[in-house]
């Protein structure tokens, strides 16, 4: 036998929780020894040693002891698999997402970005040539210089071109994602009859204001019309203003950039950009 004291020391519990334990164990657990004092049988200690073990894995004390003293090591082990599965299956998925969260957390840290401001905002109609200049047919290109010479302001889409946006249509999947744009008002100088000319009316946007600090190593100049950050980024930021937008009954129709324009602001002493400025042009569905 053990005595009080020692069982103590050995479960980590104080002597007045001794008592919650002997409900759940055979009867009297409790004996005199050879010396007249009280003690507690040492198999009783095992099967609480036990219990305690089993309880980690979220059984409770009593079943833990009724399985123990039944003698059914099957019955422990199937129990304890019941019960090791769920939490392993917890735990996998709690490694994924702290995977993920690490993932974006790096994503973040590498490409520093700043939303200054959006606003709702009109884009007037115009007219757009649907190519890439380097996909550009001759044809398609003998219309751009044409424009270039007579119009003061001819635009590079680098994005989507969404036709029918004004009247609500769904963007078109089979469109390119850049051409060139001049305003309506220049319509004298534009082929209406080239079938590569279309006309886009005018639809609401966003206009968001993303600042990017000092992440480019040389001048951005070349990287007009394109989008110089992850991808990642300014679809989260979108999905920001889109939520603050539903608030106010609006949404966005989707992460199109419809327009991309840049700032040159003065370069640092070594070359890198100080602070660069991206106005991104989203259309917007009332």
């Amino acid at each position: 036998m053990i005595t009080t004291k020692e069982l103590c020391a050995v479960l980590g519990v104080a002597p007045s929780t001794i008592r919650l334990y002997e409900k759940y164990l055979p009867k009297d657990p409790w004996a005199r020894g050879q010396n007249n004092y009280r003690g507690f049988h040492f198999e009783n200690m095992l099967c609480l040693l036990t219990a305690r073990l089993l309880g980690s894995y979220g059984i409770s004390m009593k079943e833990s002891v009724e399985v123990i003293l039944a003698g059914d090591l099957t019955s422990m082990d199937c129990e304890l698999g019941q019960r090791v599965s769920p939490l392993a299956e917890e735990r996998r998925r709690a490694s994924d997402l702290i995977e993920s969260l690490d993932r974006d957390r790096a994503l973040l840290a590498k490409v520093p970005y700043l939303l200054e401001a959006y606003e709702v905002i009109d884009i007037p109609s115009f007219f757009y040539l649907e190519s890439a200049w380097t996909k550009a047919s001759s044809e398609q290109q003998r219309l751009v210089r044409t424009w270039s010479r007579e119009i003061p302001f001819v635009h590079y889409t680098p994005h989507y071109y969404v036709e029918g946006l004004g009247d609500g249509a769904e963007p078109s999947p089979d469109l390119p994602r850049s051409g060139f744009s001049v305003p309506t008002r220049f319509a004298d100088y534009v082929d209406l009859a080239s079938p590569h000319v279309r006309f886009v009316p005018s639809f609401k946007a966003v206009a968001l204001v993303i600042r990017v600090d000092g992440i480019f190593s040389e001048s951005s100049e070349r990287d007009k019309g394109t989008m110089p950050f992850n991808e990642p980024l300014c679809v989260r930021t979108l999905d920001m203003v889109s939520s603050a937008l539903s608030r106010e009954g609006s949404e966005l129709t989707g992460n199109i950039y419809t327009q991309l324009l840049y700032a040159n602001l003065p370069l640092r002493a070594d070359g890198s950009d100080a602070v660069q400025y991206y106005y991104v042009f989203s259309p917007l569905v009332r």
